[in-house]
């Protein structure tokens, strides 16, 4: 090899080894900066403890004084007993899940900004039971999770509990206020709530409302001083307490409701015309109740059994209960599922009069599945329609005390079933309008005099 080769190679490799060492910051800085990402992320997700009579606070994750462990989103909590504590003061504290493990604790929530708990709360191994605090506030967008033998538990001391998942959240825990009649929980996200337990059973609570777009399942006993339904639907299979209820979408009750302290009506409030009321249970069921409409023709009431092929229990309702108002009537009362899949029964109070444009009475497909609304007072409406195309009959009966019906009364037209459309009176009765001027009744039954 000639000395000029050899020269060429040893410059070019000198202009290479300079470029690698120009390049040598810059690789160090990418390297530095994906391991600092790394160790962000494993910090971010790390668990956290809280001993006991300890507070977190933002700038101290695990509340032991030393501020140099800032609370993160991904920080995972693990609380062993005693008191666990956060203080958010004014700005808000989010954290991915709370978990009792050892022993039971007692969890005290301060500050204006509250805790967000965007994963899960748990207590299958040990109780949880946390107290919100009148300044604060809690939020959880996952679920909640106890056991047979353990318990979660909230304590709303006037604060708001907010339950915001975009899916479906299943809650198991007990919701009530602190002997103060308040607390407020609140209903938000797209995603399908289900609570599982008791809400209000030792304390009733001030209120709660369902934003918009947001369904909601209580299978529990529930007390509330004022429920406001915005969002899709409500659902309540247990005992409902509660003093007023407004109603914007779509309410199912299945089960006996009475105002919050047990001694007098409810007041269920139709404020829309599509606010939509179904008194749904299987079996019979007592309601204390006054449905309402904020103008007259808004809304629909629903009534029909939740078993099919077989008979419908009936809703009763009790002491003063009322539905609707001379000038402010009802728009729609529908007694058995209007596609004759489940019968409905309503027993009315001597003394309170039933105001509604339309009154629809429909038998079921079944021959056990007759329908029927039985007037103990006044009816007021513009045209009530007894339907009978399946094997069952629909019946409008009168018992009691003397009755005035008001409105036409006809059957539905179209094919007649096996079933009846009937008129029961055991009591005076006077039709103020005609009786089946537009289809025919096919029985009447008297045991009284009408007029």
């Amino acid at each position: 090899m000639t000395n000029k080769a050899i020269n060429l190679m040893v410059n070019a490799t000198i202009d290479s080894l300079k470029n690698l060492i120009k390049k040598l910051p810059k690789f160090f800085a990418i390297f530095g900066l994906a391991l600092g990402s790394t160790t962000a992320i494993q910090q971010s997700a790390r668990a956290i403890s809280i001993a006991n009579t300890l507070t977190a606070l933002a700038a101290d994750a695990n509340g032991d004084t030393n501020a140099n462990d800032t609370i993160t989103t991904g920080m995972q909590y693990n609380v062993a007993g005693g008191n666990a504590n956060f203080n958010s003061a004014s700005t808000e504290i989010a954290i991915t899940s709370i978990t009792s493990t050892a022993a039971d604790t007692a969890m005290d929530i301060a500050g204006a900004g509250g805790v967000k708990v965007t994963g899960n709360l748990t207590a299958v191994i040990k109780d949880l039971i946390v107290t919100i605090d009148s300044a604060s506030k809690f939020e959880l967008v996952g679920n909640s999770t106890d056991s047979a033998t353990e318990n979660m538990g909230f304590i709303l001391e006037g604060s708001t509990l907010t339950f915001s998942g975009t899916s479906a959240q299943n809650i198991d825990m007990n919701i009530d206020s602190d002997n103060g009649n308040d607390g407020i929980i609140s209903l938000t996200g797209a995603g399908k709530k289900t609570f599982d337990d008791a809400i209000g059973s030792s304390s009733e609570l001030g209120s709660m409302t369902a934003a918009a777009s947001t369904d909601a399942d209580f299978e529990d006993a529930v007390d509330i001083k004022i429920v406001t339904v915005n969002g899709t639907a409500l659902e309540f299979n247990g005992a409902l307490g509660v003093n007023t209820m407004n109603i914007n979408t779509t309410v199912d009750i299945n089960a006996a409701t009475t105002n919050e302290a047990a001694t007098n009506e409810a007041a269920l409030i139709l404020n829309a015309t599509g606010a939509i009321l179904n008194l749904n249970a299987t079996g019979d069921v007592a309601q204390d109740v006054i449905i309402t409409a904020t103008t007259t023709n808004f809304g629909a009431i629903n009534i029909f059994d939740e078993t099919e092929d077989a008979a419908g229990g009936i809703t009763t309702l009790s002491a003063d209960s009322l539905i609707g108002a001379n000038a402010k009537r009802i728009g729609t009362i529908n007694i058995g599922k209007a596609d004759g899949t489940k019968a409905g029964n309503i027993v009315g109070v001597d003394g309170a009069a039933i105001f509604a444009r339309d009154i629809n009475i429909t038998g079921g497909n079944h021959a056990a599945e007759d329908s029927s609304i039985s007037a103990m007072e006044n009816v007021t409406a513009t045209a009530i329609t007894l339907s009978a195309t399946g094997a069952a009959d629909a019946v409008f009966k009168t018992l009691t005390a003397a009755v005035t019906v008001t409105g036409t009364v006809d059957s539905a037209s179209g094919t007649d079933g096996l079933g009846f459309t009937l008129i029961d009176a055991d009591v005076a009765t006077t039709f103020v309008n005609n009786v089946g001027a537009t289809v025919a009744i096919e029985k009447m039954d008297i045991a009284a005099k009408v007029d």
